[in-house]
């Protein structure tokens, strides 16, 4: 009977002490508090102008998931993304924001405007064109080549980079985890 006992205090000491390094490691996970543009940094802050004259940020924490792409209009690939961008807009509208930035530097703002228009982009469309400083926040992301995108949780720490292009069902997929875990 005191064997049992033993053995029972035994077991009931390590799963106490299971559940205290759980919620002692739950507390070490506390958001980054560098930017970067990585995997499980914050996004990098910026604020652009869109083609709609409204000022959109990236600041930390926000309502809704965000889906941030990097394109140019005379980028073949992103031709390709366009109808799926749109696609996940209409699907995400409540739960994901996409902010499209336009690699101005690359690019002119005509042909921005055309190519929104064009593929039906009715989320933001940003120029990174800000006080003459093209090409600023492409840089502070580190973007090698378009498009490319960032997926931001709701506290602002980027969850994954997908440079290029993916099969339409492994985008959505990689948006539905975002929003489920955001």
């Amino acid at each position: 009977m005191k064997r049992n006992l033993a053995v029972l205090i035994i077991v009931a000491a390590l799963v106490g002490f299971a559940i205290y390094q759980n919620v002692t490691d739950e507390a070490a996970r506390a958001l980054p508090s560098e930017q970067a543009a990585k995997k499980d940094f914050l996004a990098p802050h910026f604020e652009l102008q869109g083609l709609d004259g409204q000022t959109y940020a990236v600041n930390g924490e926000r309502e809704k998931v965000l889906f941030i792409n990097f394109w140019a209009s005379w980028c073949g690939p992103c031709e390709l993304e366009a109808p799926e961008l749109v696609h996940l807009h209409e699907k995400y509208q409540d739960e994901l924001d996409i902010y499209a930035v336009n690699a101005t530097q690359d690019d002119n703002v005509d042909n921005a405007k055309a190519f929104a228009e064009e593929y039906g982009f009715e989320f933001p469309v940003l120029l990174d064109d800000q006080e003459g400083k093209k090409g600023e926040v492409t840089d502070l992301y580190n973007v090698y080549g378009y498009p490319m995108s960032f997926l931001v949780n709701r506290s602002g720490v980027i969850v994954d980079i997908i440079p290029g292009i993916l099969p339409p069902d492994d985008l959505e997929s990689r948006v539905k985890k975002l929003i489920k875990n955001g």
